[in-house]
């Protein structure tokens, strides 16, 4: 639950600052799929399909990353002190990536707002 609220929070913001040449084209606010979905492959800078620490990194989204998982620690993640101190890309490849392999997948950053 914490975990989407944190996507649904960051898609909004994130998606203005990566986006912000694509504005005609982002997808209405009442539609959040669609604009977690754009915002997903706006940050798949290398089409993989999967979020790494490196693209997490690279984009814009880190300062609206540390605004919305500060304090976050959804059920079943890792605990508020495994989070303490971790750069804010980090910090959301924690929350997000439920299977440990150190990426994010289209499947994982979905469900997390799907679960919302």
């Amino acid at each position: 639950m914490i975990r989407s609220a944190l996507v649904f929070t960051l898609c909004g913001v994130a998606l203005a600052a990566t986006l912000p040449a694509a504005q005609a084209q982002t997808p209405p606010a009442a539609d959040p799929a669609a604009r977690a979905t754009a915002l997903f492959t706006s940050l798949d800078r290398n089409r993989d399909g999967f979020l790494d620490i490196g693209e997490l990194e690279a984009s814009e989204l880190t300062v609206a990353l540390e605004r919305g998982s500060r304090g976050a620690t959804p059920q079943g993640g890792p605990s508020r002190a495994e989070l303490e101190g971790l750069p804010p890309a980090q910090r959301f490849l924690r929350l997000l990536d439920r299977n440990n392999d150190r990426r994010i997948s289209r499947s994982e950053f979905m469900s997390a707002v799907a679960a919302r």
